[in-house]
């Protein structure tokens, strides 16, 4: 399996990125790389991959996952 680098969506004036501010507004912003550290990227990719296999998904996936507005380095991987 291969993962992409992560990206961050940024929706500014929105509590988050939603299908709204994805298609009509114009006021999102991608930042790439995102402004986590790698051990927070590799998280997230973990926990994207094992989505992925729960849900028995096949091919090419896209997986959005929202973070808190605190510290990211508080992410913890759900057991």
């Amino acid at each position: 399996m291969r993962l992409c680098r992560c990206g961050e969506v940024t929706a500014h004036g929105r509590e988050f990125h939603n299908y709204r501010a994805k298609s009509k507004d114009t006021t999102a912003e991608c930042c790439l790389p995102p402004d986590i550290s790698t051990k927070v990227a590799r998280q997230l990719q973990a926990l994207a991959v094992k989505a992925f296999h729960a849900l028995n998904c096949t091919g090419l996936d896209c997986c959005g996952l929202l973070l808190g507005t605190g510290n990211p380095e508080s992410f913890t991987q759900p057991d």
